[in-house]
């Protein structure tokens, strides 16, 4: 065990039992909070592929573009 779980059990072992179920219920809170971050985390990778593969697809595998061209691709399809 680290010296900080050791510090944080030492702490809550100096609580009340309603205390204790109160961090015991916040530690749940930030373990799912911290799940849901990583599939979101998930989720965007997989979009950001799937993007990835539209653009190359749409525009070769080599092809790089700069801001400029963004902005002129931007500008084209605004006036039509």
């Amino acid at each position: 065990m680290t010296k900080t779980e050791l510090a944080i059990m030492e702490q809550i072992a100096q609580l009340d039992e309603a205390s204790q179920q109160q961090v015991l219920e916040l530690a749940n809170r930030l373990a799912s909070n911290a799940d849901q971050s990583a599939v979101d985390l998930g989720k965007w990778l997989v979009a950001a592929q799937h993007l990835r593969e539209e653009i190359r697809a749409e525009y070769g595998e080599n092809y790089f573009f700069n801001t400029q061209s963004i902005l002129d691709e931007i500008r084209d399809e605004e006036s039509e």
